[in-house]
C-alpha cells in the first residue's frame, strides 16, 4: 500500500509500508531536495543565467527591476 509522504517514517502506520514504498519515498525525498536546492540557486544568483549567447537570459524579478544588470547585459525586452 503506497501511503502519501510524510516526515516521519516511524510513524504508527509505518508498519503498512513496505520495504520498496520505504526506499521509494526516500528517493522521492532526494529527488525534492534536489529540485527544491536547484531553485534555491536560481533565486538567489546575482546574474541572470544565459540561456542562449547573449540572446536568452532566465532570471528573476529582481533581475529585471535591476537597470544597471540589465542595461550590463544589454537586455531590452523581457517577460
Amino acid at each position: 500500500m503506497l501511503v502519501p509522504y510524510h516526515d516521519n517514517l516511524t510513524s504508527s502506520r509505518d508498519d503498512d509500508i513496505t520495504d520498496i514504498e520505504r526506499e521509494k519515498i526516500k528517493e522521492f525525498d532526494s529527488v525534492r531536495k534536489t529540485c527544491l536546492d536547484r531553485l534555491y540557486e536560481l533565486i538567489d544568483r546575482n546574474e541572470p543565467s544565459i540561456v542562449l549567447d547573449d540572446f536568452l537570459f532566465l532570471g528573476n524579478l529582481q533581475h529585471a527591476k535591476n537597470r544597471e544588470l540589465l542595461e550590463q547585459f544589454q537586455i531590452s525586452k523581457f517577460l
